[in-house]
């Protein structure tokens, strides 16, 4: 268990992936429902709410580290303590600016660099886990390294995107660039009729490449990401006849002027059944 520990902590794994990637990773593991030591098994299950805050970070380093067999007691490591929250809730502005500038390096908010992705990826070869939830690892990997690309631009993620040797890196790896080269490839083609001002940015292209190689796709992305040019985008790239949308009725006209705006050459139909007071369905019949 130390050892694994070790390796968590070594790779950043434990302080990089998201809660609900951890929490399955150590429930695979069995070290969520250990009846061998009630301590450790105690210690496990407050390892990653405690691993948020930088007291419950030393008191984890601390015991990997040492020759002792008995894990510390992190339940009272796991949240701000008053003084912290009373110190936060009193704050001027001009305060709370500088409470953000010396933020901890470990942001959990933060999106995480295509470097950290990378070397947490590393770690997948030490575990030992069934074939499905060895892609889920993988999956989720190269999703961060997507979204990375996203913040911080596709150049920094292609480069830091090298194969060393460690199989389930090199997949991230291989998995991303033949992703981005699809994208790359829906970029170059000639798209009729394109005459939207604003060139498709990499989450359009990568998300209509998704949709032309695999049966379902989503795309989550937040309010002005730019999901209705996505949308428009994939439906011409897999020369879709027909297109339906479902959406609320205040935003039917936007999307009915979009859509035009993208590919003229689109034939918008909206219309409303008296069944169905609170959305609209838009076809859109693509004329190639």
């Amino acid at each position: 268990m130390k050892e694994l520990l070790q390796q968590l902590i070594e790779s950043k794994t434990i302080y990089r992936w998201d809660e609900a990637v951890l929490y399955s990773f150590l429930l695979r593991k069995g070290l969520l429902n250990t009846q061998t030591n009630s301590r450790q098994k105690q210690f496990f299950r407050n390892l990653i709410e405690a691993s948020r805050t930088k007291e419950g970070r030393d008191a984890i380093e601390e015991y990997a580290n040492s020759d002792s067999e008995v894990p510390p007691d992190l339940s009272r490591l796991m949240h701000l303590n008053t003084k912290d929250e009373e110190d936060i809730e009193s704050a001027s502005s001009q305060e709370l600016a500088q409470l953000v500038g010396n933020e901890d390096p470990l942001d959990y908010g933060q999106i995480k660099t295509a470097e950290q992705i990378l070397a947490s990826a590393n770690v997948l070869e030490s575990i030992n886990v069934d074939e499905e939830a060895m892609q889920f690892y993988l999956d989720y990997s190269i999703d961060e390294l997507w979204k990375s690309a996203f913040r911080y631009g596709e150049e920094k993620a292609i480069t830091a995107a090298k194969r060393n040797g460690n199989k389930y890196h090199d997949t991230v790896v291989e998995t991303f660039l033949s992703d981005y080269k699809g994208t790359q490839d829906i970029k170059n083609q000639i798209l009729e009729n394109y005459s939207f001002p604003h060139n498709p940015t990499l989450m359009q292209l990568y998300v209509a490449h998704k949709i032309k190689t695999s049966s379902f796709f989503g795309n989550f992305s937040g309010t002005g990401a730019g999901k209705t040019l996505s949308a428009v985008l994939a439906s011409r790239v897999i020369d879709s006849k027909m297109t339906v949308i479902v959406c609320p009725k205040d935003v039917v006209n936007q999307w009915a002027k979009n859509i035009v705006e993208i590919f003229p050459d689109s034939k918008v139909i909206t219309g409303k059944k008296p069944s169905m007071q609170n959305t609209i369905i838009i076809a859109i019949n693509t004329l190639f």
